[in-house]
């Protein structure tokens, strides 16, 4: 009988540690399912169908493509004044900083068919990346819920090489203004002398 008692004691201690461990093993799945959902990575394709990985982080978007460029995410739309006359701007910028500054520009208001965002493309000379926003909603959303947007266009996200927000703006931008933001990353030493003096 009291064998009986001793194994039984084993065999309730032993299923106790191995709910235990299977209790620990399940929250660390569930830690690092969070850590995933908390930081997301978006796949987004522009009008030609070129693909764009976006990966979320603590303080920021990182572009994995783009490592060594300054990168802007705008928020546009083709029925907004103050963006369409940024786009000239923007333009010249990208071609001063060719190789090293590049503009994801997510259209936001009334969708249009691929013909038109073509079409709307070329009449604007645009020479970086234009994205149907309305295409990519879970991106829409994270980056709203994330950096505060509440749909007012243009708005404007610039980057460093690592992910950190260096320069943001509701409202027209002018070039001066993003131009430095473009330098304070390319050029940051030369920057940080020009602060010293």
């Amino acid at each position: 009988m009291r064998l009986i008692k001793l194994l039984f004691a084993a065999l309730l201690i032993f299923s106790i540690s191995l709910s235990a461990k299977e209790e620990q093993n399940s929250s660390k799945a569930n830690l690092q399912k969070q850590k995933e959902e908390k930081y997301p990575t978006f796949t987004l394709k522009d009008i030609f169908g070129k693909s764009y990985k976006i990966k979320a982080v603590k303080w920021g978007l990182t572009f994995p493509s783009m490592k060594e460029k300054a990168v802007a995410v705008l928020m546009f739309g083709k029925h907004c004044p103050p963006c369409l006359k940024e786009i000239p701007m923007l333009v010249e910028l990208k071609k001063k900083y060719k190789g090293k500054f590049e503009i994801l520009a997510l259209q936001v208001q009334e969708k249009m068919n691929e013909k038109e965002a073509k079409a709307f493309y070329k009449a604007h000379n645009m020479n970086y990346v234009m994205i149907h926003g309305r295409d990519f909603m879970d991106f829409i959303y994270y980056f709203a819920r994330k950096s505060g947007w509440r749909g007012m266009v243009p708005y404007i996200l610039i980057f460093d090489k690592e992910g950190h927000i260096k320069y943001s703006k509701i409202g027209e931008s002018n070039k001066e203004e993003i131009e430095n933001a473009i330098k304070s990353i390319l050029e940051p030493k030369k920057e940080a002398k020009k602060s010293s003096k």
